[in-house]
């Protein structure tokens, strides 16, 4: 059923992850919720099934939140969310370059990104955005400033209320996974417990990443001198 977390954000645009709707009432045992986030990067791909989700949460009077793609949301789809509870939207955009997205494999339109966001925040939702800093690149190297630069201007032109950056880390069994040298697969980097560089980060500590501390710094300093006023660590912007 429909619980704190809704899907698999594993799932594909073109094969979205099915989960059975069903809901339980607020306040009814150990499956009453009274809000939903629905952690699927897939969501608004069915909009037929999206739009049923959206009206069971709006029947039991739910505050909600989700995760999609910008290049599965318009007009009509938001207005929609915002009249059935939703109050923020979760946009994994990853970057604004497009050899950092073409390294990630990531089909974004660049130039539909704050136009959606716009829409997002115009019916009254927080659009929040996800960023990737320190991707891998076949022919060594990583990205780098130009790169960190191009991020920060697809930033500045959306204006999203909230900016979550992250930073590539290598998961078991992916294809860059695959690509590391066996010494590299023995143990995660862990840095310094909680104090680490890497907690700067969301989802960032205890993973392998693909760049040192020293440059997850350099990621931190930059954005911080260009977006203090957009990153999560900070204040949020109002919608």
């Amino acid at each position: 059923g429909v619980g704190e977390r809704l899907g698999d954000p594993g799932g594909h645009p073109e094969h979205p992850r099915e989960v059975p709707l069903g809901l339980a009432p607020p306040g009814t045992g150990e499956q009453g919720y009274g809000a939903v986030f629905i952690d699927d990067g897939t969501f608004t791909v069915n909009w037929e099934r999206a739009r049923k989700v959206c009206d069971l949460l709006h029947k039991y009077d739910m505050t909600w939140a989700c995760q999609t793609r910008i290049d599965v949301v318009d007009a009509e789809r938001l207005r929609h969310m915002a009249k059935t509870g939703c109050t923020y939207v979760y946009y994994g955009l990853e970057s604004g370059s497009p050899r950092v997205l073409s390294a990630i494999k990531k089909s974004l339109k660049l130039d539909r990104v704050a136009e959606m966001v716009g829409l997002t925040k115009k019916f009254h939702m927080r659009a929040v955005t996800s960023f990737i800093f320190g991707v891998p690149f076949e022919n060594n190297g990583h990205d780098g400033p130009e790169d960190w630069d191009a991020s920060v201007e697809l930033i500045r032109r959306a204006e999203p209320n909230a900016v979550i950056p992250t930073v590539f880390a290598y998961y078991p069994g992916s294809p860059a996974w695959n690509s590391l040298p066996p010494e590299r697969r023995d143990g995660y980097i862990k840095g310094d417990g909680r104090r680490s560089i890497w907690t700067w980060f969301d989802d960032g500590w205890g993973a392998i990443h693909a760049v040192t501390e020293q440059t997850a710094l350099d990621i931190r300093n930059h954005l911080d001198d260009r977006i203090k006023d957009f990153l999560w660590q900070g204040l949020q912007r109002t919608a």
